[in-house]
């Protein structure tokens, strides 16, 4: 039976958008917002609510100071119990007005036009590797995963929550909540939402109409830091849960006889819709770590420390595939071979994990002062000035392929140094082997090097080399319990060098980096999975170079990357600018930024995407050509409080480009949208 779907076409006749895209409202709606602005700068939060500090009255300050947060926040993972990190937020940066997952990465992703469906890096970079793969990773960018939660070291709760729409069925939620409690508990709520689920038809040319894929994607994470009055003993408890729901439609069809089939089969000359399928991936994760600590620290933090831990994980994860209106004719010419039962298709695979690790580690602390101008007390904070951990990992699976069902087993041996004994320099490392096992023999090494050099700049130097066995879905396939390909795959060895500077006197920042893959598995012309038995390199060169005069600013980043062997299908080159004017009104109270970002690659071969196994695939049929995508925006903050409008795709407007815009084969992005965001952080 195929996954249960809401009713998406009932709902998008209730909620129609906001926002039409036609210059009286785009006119009106600067008015109001221009006109709001003056109203929201009155409506300040109170003063006095920071952790620990006092935040000043406007009134008390010059008129030419930017005011920064002086309630510093502290943070740290559960891995790692010593190792505090400072937030501080004096501005608007980019990605507040980033309501898409897939621009809120350093670089951008492709996916299938809408936010909150299948992802795919626009310049490539390595997937580190850990047991196991089951091959699923185009929603990895929506999930949550249990390391990845922070917790908090307050004196008073956090509240920071953000909310973007164009309609109720098209919008973005993100919540966040920390608090303190009596007795060394501490709690961290994590919530994320994307939905993009109106039936929204997208006229394209030839006066065909095109029916975007609709996804609902959601993460949510709590997790509860124990430390003990004795300073001896931390627990950490995390529960986090993943769900995607993207509906499949296809694309636009591009074959002309198969447009007339469509037409033909489904009696809409002006819909070429030939899917109606459903990807619904879930996985959820209970962990509890623990550590203790051998002798305790002193007041100073120079007395080194050593600690036992140990980690008991428990993970369910399951991807499914359904598709039960299947049409012979139609979905033959899409599915091909993988059309297996024409009653209807399914592909399903879970995992059940239960994964205990030990480690012995030991560390050393040093102070070091809060970076803030406003730091006229040398206040300075406990940082970690080193960690060297040693470790065992076991993780016991049971695999369901349906219909093969089977176990597990991995047993991996696992190291990590981490060295910062100044602000200066700092050098992370981190190496594991798979000892015994299923995965026996497969490694990973990585490290990277930091070097300040205060005035002149700073260095970084990465570094990456891993041997890893093919994924579940590499090797192996199921379709409606019948096998497609059964494959007998070498290991992938990949190395990965990477070399950045960066000058801020000149804004400047620069990277070249280098890639060898050998054995490097992918996914042909039919879908299908291929292992390339020559090496295959990628060249990558990155430039980021931001211009200020006054309060006017453009920040630009170039990425140029070269791949020795077609398999990989990279743009040449792909740019990234944003022109604004920031600066602060009304009386210096409110910050605003008001721009417009672009964004571009250079005409190559794209991927095409198959919804039966998730995987981007090497099309044929379409090249993606030069499209410049412009962004419009106006963002505001005022104390805690952010507000942004976006209009998207200007450049359709602007007549810059007649024809559509294409991040992967056959799935245009929207039409010009506005939508509207919200942010309010609240300490108290």
């Amino acid at each position: 039976m195929g996954t249960k779907f809401p009713d998406y076409c009932a709902m998008a006749k209730r909620d129609k958008p906001v926002f039409a895209p036609n210059k009286q409202v785009i006119i009106a709606l600067c008015h109001s917002f221009l006109f709001c602005l003056p109203l929201m700068s009155i409506a300040q939060p109170p003063t006095g609510v920071g952790g620990g500090a006092t935040t000043p009255n406007p009134a008390d300050v010059e008129a030419a100071e930017e005011k920064p947060d002086t309630s510093h926040i502290y943070y740290h993972f559960a891995r790692q119990p010593n190792d505090f990190q400072a937030i501080t937020d004096t501005s608007l940066n980019h990605n507040f007005h980033q309501y898409d997952k897939a621009r809120r990465h350093r670089w951008d992703y492709f996916h299938l036009g809408q936010a909150g469906t299948a992802m795919l890096p626009v310049v490539y970079q390595p997937r580190k590797r850990f047991g196991l793969d089951l091959g699923q990773h185009a929603f990895d960018a929506y999930h949550l995963d249990n390391q990845d939660l922070p917790f908090y070291k307050l004196q008073n709760a956090l509240t920071d929550v953000q909310y973007d729409f164009t309609s109720q069925a098209n919008s973005a939620l993100k919540a966040q909540f920390a608090r303190n409690f009596a007795g060394g508990l501490h709690m961290s709520v994590q919530y994320q939402r994307v939905m993009s689920l109106n039936d929204l038809f997208k006229n394209i040319k030839d006066s065909l109409f095109y029916l975007p894929p609709r996804a609902r994607t959601s993460s949510f994470g709590i997790g509860f830091w124990y430390h003990d009055k004795s300073e001896k003993y931390d627990g950490f408890f995390t529960f986090t849960n993943n769900i995607v729901i993207q509906r499949n439609t296809g694309g636009i069809i591009s074959d002309t006889n198969l447009v007339k089939l469509v037409q033909v089969t489904t009696r809409l000359p002006t819909l070429p819709l030939f899917l109606d399928d459903t990807t619904y991936h879930s996985s959820r994760e209970y962990a509890y770590r623990h550590f203790y600590k051998l002798n305790k620290q002193d007041s100073t933090g120079a007395k080194r420390q050593y600690l036992l831990s140990h980690q008991i994980r428990y993970a369910q994860q399951s991807y499914k595939f359904s598709d039960v209106n299947t049409d012979t004719r139609i979905d033959t010419a899409y599915f091909g071979a993988f059309l297996t039962d024409t009653r209807g298709l399914r592909q399903f695979l879970s995992n059940n994990l239960v994964e205990n690790s030990f480690t012995i580690s030991t560390t050393q602390a040093r102070k070091q002062a809060i970076d803030t101008f406003q730091n006229r007390n040398n206040n300075a904070i406990t940082v970690q000035k080193d960690w060297f951990e040693l470790g065992l990992v076991h993780q016991y699976r049971k695999i369901n392929e349906e219909p093969l069902n089977y176990i597990n087993q991995n047993v991996l041996i696992t190291g990590r140094w981490h060295f910062a004994p100044n602000e200066q320099l700092r050098l992370e490392s981190y190496a594991h082997f798979n000892a015994l096992g299923a995965n026996l023999g497969d490694y990973r090494v990585n490290g990277n090097l930091y070097l300040n050099l205060k005035n002149v700049g700073s260095l970084q130097a990465s570094f990456l080399n891993q041997l890893s066995a093919p994924s579940v879905l590499e090797k192996r396939l199921w379709v409606s319990q019948r096998k497609i390909w059964d494959n007998d795959f070498n290991k992938t060895l990949e190395t990965h060098l990477s070399g950045t500077i960066q000058i801020p006197r000149l804004r400047f920042e620069g990277t070249i980096g280098y890639t060898l893959l050998n054995n490097y598995v992918y996914f042909d012309s039919l879908a299908f999975a291929r292992q390339l038995t020559s090496p295959v390199s990628i060249l990558q060169l990155i430039v980021k170079q931001d211009f200020t005069i006054k309060n006017f600013h453009l920040d630009t980043e170039i990425a140029f990357q070269k791949a020795t062997d077609k398999v990989l299908r990279l743009p040449d080159l792909y740019g990234k600018h944003s022109l604004y004017y920031e600066g602060r009104v009304f009386k210096q109270v409110m910050l605003l930024r008001v721009g417009v970002d672009v964004r571009y690659a250079t005409t190559y071969q794209g991927y095409g995407y198959m919804p039966l196994t998730g995987q981007y695939f090497l099309q044929n049929g379409a090249d993606k050509s030069f499209f410049p995508f412009m962004d419009g925006f106006l963002s505001a903050k005022v104390e805690k409080f952010r507000v942004f409008v976006k209009y998207e795709n200007i450049a359709k407007l602007l007549k810059i480009n007649k024809n559509e815009g294409y991040t992967t084969a056959f799935y245009p992005v929207p039409e010009q949208t506005f939508r509207l965001g919200l942010r309010w952080e609240l300490r108290n």
